[in-house]
Protein backbone atom coordinates (compact mmCIF):
# COMPACT_ATOMS: atom_id res chain seq x y z
CA UNK A 1 0.00 0.00 0.00
CA UNK A 2 3.07 2.64 0.74
CA UNK A 3 3.46 1.93 -3.01
CA UNK A 4 -0.07 2.62 -4.20
CA UNK A 5 -1.38 -0.97 -4.10
CA UNK A 6 -4.64 -2.23 -2.41
CA UNK A 7 -3.38 -5.96 -1.61
CA UNK A 8 -2.69 -6.71 1.52
CA UNK A 9 -1.03 -10.04 2.02
CA UNK A 10 -1.96 -12.87 4.31
CA UNK A 11 -0.98 -16.36 5.04
CA UNK A 12 -4.21 -17.26 2.79
CA UNK A 13 -2.69 -15.55 -0.01
CA UNK A 14 -3.50 -11.86 -1.88
CA UNK A 15 -6.55 -9.73 -0.50
CA UNK A 16 -7.81 -6.92 -2.53
CA UNK A 17 -8.61 -4.08 0.09
CA UNK A 18 -11.75 -1.88 -0.14
CA UNK A 19 -10.20 0.08 2.22
CA UNK A 20 -6.36 0.42 2.05
CA UNK A 21 -4.20 0.70 5.46
CA UNK A 22 -0.96 0.72 5.58
CA UNK A 23 -1.24 0.04 9.26
CA UNK A 24 -4.27 -3.29 10.03
CA UNK A 25 -6.01 -4.84 7.24
CA UNK A 26 -9.66 -4.20 6.95
CA UNK A 27 -10.53 -7.14 4.79
CA UNK A 28 -14.26 -6.20 3.96
CA UNK A 29 -15.56 -9.01 2.09
CA UNK A 30 -17.98 -7.03 -0.23
CA UNK A 31 -15.00 -5.24 -1.25
CA UNK A 32 -12.83 -8.21 -1.78
CA UNK A 33 -15.85 -9.54 -3.95
CA UNK A 34 -16.43 -6.42 -5.68
CA UNK A 35 -12.54 -6.42 -6.76
CA UNK A 36 -12.79 -9.61 -8.23
CA UNK A 37 -15.55 -8.78 -10.21
CA UNK A 38 -13.68 -5.82 -11.45
CA UNK A 39 -10.70 -7.94 -12.49
CA UNK A 40 -13.13 -10.14 -13.91
CA UNK A 41 -14.61 -7.63 -16.25
CA UNK A 42 -11.33 -6.62 -17.19
CA UNK A 43 -10.15 -10.08 -18.29
CA UNK A 44 -13.78 -10.38 -20.39
CA UNK A 45 -12.15 -7.08 -22.30
CA UNK A 46 -8.47 -8.60 -22.48
CA UNK A 47 -8.78 -12.52 -22.00
CA UNK A 48 -5.22 -12.93 -23.21
CA UNK A 49 -3.63 -10.37 -20.38
CA UNK A 50 -1.30 -12.93 -17.98
CA UNK A 51 -1.57 -10.63 -14.81
CA UNK A 52 -5.08 -9.84 -15.01
CA UNK A 53 -5.45 -13.69 -15.21
CA UNK A 54 -3.11 -14.42 -12.28
CA UNK A 55 -4.55 -11.51 -9.66
CA UNK A 56 -8.04 -12.76 -10.34
CA UNK A 57 -6.81 -16.69 -9.63
CA UNK A 58 -4.80 -15.79 -6.97
CA UNK A 59 -7.67 -13.46 -5.27
CA UNK A 60 -10.54 -16.68 -5.92
CA UNK A 61 -7.69 -18.92 -4.03
CA UNK A 62 -7.47 -16.59 -1.05
CA UNK A 63 -11.62 -15.95 -0.52
CA UNK A 64 -11.77 -19.76 -0.84
CA UNK A 65 -9.54 -20.33 2.51
CA UNK A 66 -10.60 -17.09 4.43
CA UNK A 67 -14.46 -16.94 3.29
CA UNK A 68 -15.45 -19.66 6.11
CA UNK A 69 -13.87 -16.84 8.76
CA UNK A 70 -16.77 -14.29 7.62
CA UNK A 71 -19.42 -17.11 8.97
CA UNK A 72 -20.97 -16.55 12.41
CA UNK A 73 -22.65 -19.50 12.28
CA UNK A 74 -25.97 -17.61 12.27
CA UNK A 75 -25.01 -14.26 10.34
CA UNK A 76 -22.16 -13.37 8.15
CA UNK A 77 -19.41 -10.74 9.08
CA UNK A 78 -19.05 -7.41 7.47
CA UNK A 79 -14.86 -7.67 7.65
CA UNK A 80 -12.19 -9.17 9.74
CA UNK A 81 -10.32 -6.21 10.83
CA UNK A 82 -8.60 -6.81 14.05
CA UNK A 83 -7.39 -3.45 14.91
CA UNK A 84 -7.60 -2.32 18.33
CA UNK A 85 -10.38 0.18 18.23
CA UNK A 86 -12.36 -2.44 16.22
CA UNK A 87 -14.88 -5.01 17.70
CA UNK A 88 -13.31 -8.75 17.65
CA UNK A 89 -16.79 -9.19 15.62
CA UNK A 90 -18.02 -7.18 12.99
CA UNK A 91 -21.63 -8.14 11.67
CA UNK A 92 -22.54 -7.12 8.37
CA UNK A 93 -25.62 -5.19 8.37
CA UNK A 94 -28.96 -6.73 6.88
CA UNK A 95 -28.48 -4.91 3.44
CA UNK A 96 -24.29 -6.06 3.37
CA UNK A 97 -25.86 -9.47 4.36
CA UNK A 98 -28.36 -9.82 1.87
CA UNK A 99 -25.31 -8.36 -0.91
CA UNK A 100 -22.36 -11.19 0.31
CA UNK A 101 -25.40 -13.81 -0.29
CA UNK A 102 -25.67 -12.36 -4.06
CA UNK A 103 -22.30 -11.87 -4.38
CA UNK A 104 -21.52 -15.62 -3.48
CA UNK A 105 -23.80 -16.80 -5.97
CA UNK A 106 -22.25 -14.76 -8.47
CA UNK A 107 -18.45 -16.18 -8.01
CA UNK A 108 -20.56 -19.62 -8.04
CA UNK A 109 -21.53 -19.11 -11.70
CA UNK A 110 -18.13 -16.99 -12.01
CA UNK A 111 -16.20 -19.85 -11.37
CA UNK A 112 -17.90 -22.96 -10.54
CA UNK A 113 -16.50 -23.66 -7.37
CA UNK A 114 -18.68 -25.33 -5.07
CA UNK A 115 -17.79 -23.52 -1.76
CA UNK A 116 -19.17 -20.78 -3.11
CA UNK A 117 -22.61 -22.32 -3.44
CA UNK A 118 -22.68 -24.09 -0.28
CA UNK A 119 -21.96 -20.85 1.35
CA UNK A 120 -24.13 -18.69 -0.22
CA UNK A 121 -27.19 -21.44 0.39
CA UNK A 122 -26.17 -21.58 4.32
CA UNK A 123 -25.84 -17.75 4.62
CA UNK A 124 -29.05 -17.30 2.98
CA UNK A 125 -30.70 -19.75 5.31
CA UNK A 126 -29.75 -17.33 7.92
CA UNK A 127 -32.18 -14.17 7.17
CA UNK A 128 -34.46 -15.13 10.16
CA UNK A 129 -36.21 -12.46 12.40
CA UNK A 130 -34.02 -14.78 15.16
CA UNK A 131 -30.86 -14.35 13.71
CA UNK A 132 -31.55 -10.79 12.76
CA UNK A 133 -32.35 -10.18 16.44
CA UNK A 134 -28.88 -11.76 17.48
CA UNK A 135 -27.19 -9.83 14.81
CA UNK A 136 -28.19 -6.78 16.18
CA UNK A 137 -27.50 -7.41 19.34
CA UNK A 138 -23.68 -8.36 18.20
CA UNK A 139 -23.83 -4.56 15.89
CA UNK A 140 -24.66 -2.40 19.05
CA UNK A 141 -21.70 -3.90 20.61
CA UNK A 142 -19.39 -3.03 17.78
CA UNK A 143 -20.74 0.44 17.07
CA UNK A 144 -20.05 0.90 21.22
CA UNK A 145 -16.94 -0.43 20.54
CA UNK A 146 -15.82 2.09 17.48
CA UNK A 147 -17.58 5.06 19.66
CA UNK A 148 -20.25 5.34 16.57
CA UNK A 149 -22.93 5.21 19.42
Amino acid sequence: MKDGGVTTYLKEGSFYEEYPSSDIPVLVLNGMIFSLCGIHDFQRVFPQHPLARKIFEEGIATLTKILPRYDMGFWSKYSLCEAEFHPAVDPATIGYHHLHIIQLELMHRLTQLEIFNEIHSRWKQYSTSKNILKMYRFKYQSLRKMKRL
